[in-house]
């Protein structure tokens, strides 16, 4: 069950996720990497350690703030993660590694740190 709720059922916001990981995957296939089926377990509240560090970990140190923008690292590689993904999600780059938060990666983040996802929390 790769979208689960810890109870085991589909968590309503499944769609999300599904929709996260297919924008993730696009990064990820630019760059050679292979695609992830399910997205990663994190820690709330350790940027560091946040569902999109560990998802993008491999492409480039990336950090989701709460005003909005992804900011990858100010590298050829977060420069070009960032405008692939402002391209498939219609976003705007704020900066050269910087773009704005899709929905989509919003609504997850917000449920994964009211920690709605159980199977991704690690405490």
């Amino acid at each position: 069950m790769p979208y689960g709720n810890g109870n085991g059922g589909l968590h309503p916001q499944s769609e999300d996720m599904r929709d996260t990981l297919a924008v993730a995957n696009v990064v990820r296939a630019a760059f050679g990497l292979p695609m992830e089926t399910t997205m990663p377990t994190a820690v709330t509240g350790d940027p560091a350690e946040c569902l999109y560090a560990r998802l993008f970990s491999d492409v480039a140190p990336v950090t989701v703030g709460g005003e909005g923008h992804m900011v990858f690292a100010d590298t050829e590689r977060g420069r070009r993660a960032a405008s692939i993904i402002a391209r498939m999600t219609g976003g705007e780059l704020t900066g050269a590694s910087q773009v704005q938060t899709p929905a989509v990666f919003a609504r997850v983040i917000a449920a994964f740190d009211r920690k709605e996802f159980k199977d991704h929390n690690e405490y």
